[in-house]
């Protein structure tokens, strides 16, 4: 999980294949290891905060995935009441324009 520098979020998940081809090669000790050389290698440039979680941390709802926010020293995910107002906003709009 990553903060982006507009205050969202970016989630990556590394490819099981990856991560044992850096286990087979002994690039990294463990698994821990290698998902943290992922996210420095594939994340490093996408922003600030980079954090190793685990799934039950991000949220399911994504509705307003694009309202996420985080800080840039990190932190949990919150939502962002005027995006998720914009996004409702829009969707309601496209279905209007639907019908």
């Amino acid at each position: 999980m990553t903060t982006l520098p507009t205050g969202g979020v970016a989630i990556t998940c590394p490819a099981e294949e990856f991560i044992g081809l850096l286990l087979f090669h002994r690039l990294a000790a463990g698994r821990r290891e290698a998902i943290e050389f992922i996210a420095e290698r594939d994340c490093r440039h996408l922003g600030t905060a980079i954090a190793i979680v685990d799934v039950d941390e991000i949220p399911t709802d994504r509705t307003h995935r694009n309202a996420w926010r985080r800080s840039a020293n990190g932190g949990p995910i919150w939502i962002c009441e005027t995006a998720a107002q914009a996004i409702d906003e829009q969707r309601m709009w496209d279905a209007y324009e639907r019908t």
